[in-house]
């Protein structure tokens, strides 16, 4: 069968096919009047489909969890001096801060790398031996003894 001939065949077959499967499945209306029992039977029970001991349970639940967080911040909280558990000195030297010029970043060793020493120094460049590729002599093409198309037919 060629394009034109396979149309109609193929819409005859989609529509069987569409037919039996609107036949096993259940009606729009029948869906839509479940899903009306459903939510009239939900909004008896209370908001949401939960019992109202659930809602306190949960409502209580989630009032003592915050309370203990805002106790626990409060009681850990500093009130005007460092934080409970703070060093009492500084954890480096209180000596003299070190000049721009000597100072190193903490991660200045991942700079380390290596095979770094080639990239510190330049390439020096040496003239190449000679290969035996000079210019060509200047001067004529041809020897002046005979011409260009004596030379072809002699050889």
């Amino acid at each position: 069968m060629s394009g034109p001939e396979l149309d109609p065949r193929l819409r005859e077959m989609f529509g069987v096919l569409r037919r039996e499967e609107e036949q096993a499945g259940p009606s729009f209306d029948r869906l839509r009047a479940a899903a009306a029992r459903r939510q009239h039977r939900a909004g008896e029970r209370g908001h949401g489909g939960r019992s109202p001991v659930v809602r306190i349970a949960a409502i209580t639940a989630s009032a003592a969890a915050a309370l203990i967080a805002v106790t626990w911040l409060v009681v850990d909280a500093p009130l005007g001096g460092k934080p409970r558990g703070a060093p009492a000195s500084p954890p480096f030297s209180a000596g003299p801060a070190p000049t721009i010029s000597t100072w190193q970043p903490a991660t200045d060793f991942l700079l380390r790398t290596p095979g770094r020493e080639l990239l510190t120094i330049s390439p020096a460049f040496r003239p190449l031996p000679s290969i035996g590729l000079e210019a060509p002599p200047r001067g004529p093409r041809f020897p002046r003894s005979q011409p260009p198309a004596a030379r072809r037919t002699s050889t």
